[in-house]
């Protein structure tokens, strides 16, 4: 249903929209909007539910104006959704979002995991198309682990200096620095801490990989690392491996490991080392 934006106050995150079929004003709050923002006059799509006898907006975002040719809105995110049925069978859950009581339908050709647990949020993005909201892409907040975590078996010394490396992160707001030695396979990773007061930027930590053949690193905020043995790792990940085959100038040995730094995120970035050793130095404050 098509209406446009009577009033709206950000502050309070309460509104009204005008609906000329039933000459009616119409009150919604935040926890129905698709959106952080409304205009007043902005032409809105919303879904209305009749509630004790009352009719109460459900659900508000922009209007198919301008949308594409299917008669789609631009994709807007969906906010404070939980999974209520995943069957992987049939590749088709729910979800639900208790604040403005709306249960919403999806498949696989959408899902981005296929993992799904009931009871976990969710992130997605929908369309109004045709003037029914569907889902157009839907992904698990939380990581999903490495495949090959569950059956990894780790040398007791890797252990140890991955308990150190991961304390030495833990420890403060850190972010991490690369900083490569041309030609003999070792690669260094600064630590540093982000809370100290600029200028001065010190390290405090240094985690240091030997015998490196493959790595894709930029700067990040530092996250935990795993490590997994490469043989291992590979038949778990068997289309990832090949994809970094073309930047190894070797096979790795089968005394190599797989190090990943692996965030609490589904969409957050990982970073990952194929190298033989690690060891972590920390420093001192000075």
């Amino acid at each position: 249903m098509v209406c446009r934006v009577t009033r709206w106050r950000q502050d309070l995150g309460r509104g009204e929209v005008y609906d000329s079929e039933a000459d009616e004003f119409l009150e919604f709050d935040a926890s129905a909007a698709l959106v952080a923002d409304f205009h007043l006059g902005e032409v809105v799509e919303i879904t209305v539910r009749t509630i004790d006898g009352q009719r109460r907006v459900t659900g508000i975002g922009p209007a198919s104006a301008g949308g594409n040719a299917n008669g789609a809105a631009p994709a807007v995110p969906l906010l404070c959704y939980q999974i209520t049925r995943w069957d992987p069978v049939s590749g088709r859950g729910e979800i639900y979002n208790a604040n403005n009581d709306r249960l919403l339908g999806f498949d696989a050709s959408v899902a981005l995991a296929d993992d799904f647990r009931v009871g976990e949020d969710v992130e997605a993005t929908a369309q109004t198309i045709d003037g029914e909201l569907r889902i157009t892409k839907i992904a698990p907040v939380a990581a999903r682990p490495d495949p090959a975590a569950a059956t990894a078996v780790i040398p007791d010394a890797l252990c140890a200096e991955l308990e150190r490396a991961n304390r030495l992160i833990r420890g403060s707001f850190a972010w991490v620095e690369p900083q490569k030695r041309s030609g003999d396979g070792r690669l260094e990773l600064w630590v540093y801490n982000q809370e100290w007061p600029p200028p001065s930027r010190p390290i405090y930590g240094v985690i240091a990989f030997d015998g490196v053949l493959y790595d894709a690193l930029g700067e990040f905020d530092a996250v935990p690392i795993s490590a997994y043995p490469w043989t291992h790792w590979k038949k778990h990940n068997v289309e990832l491996a090949a994809s970094w085959a073309a930047n190894m100038a070797r096979e790795p040995s089968p005394d190599s490991f797989v190090f990943a730094f692996e965030g609490e995120r589904f969409d957050g970035p990982r970073h990952h080392v194929v190298a033989r050793r690690l060891e972590v130095r920390e420093i001192d404050p000075p």
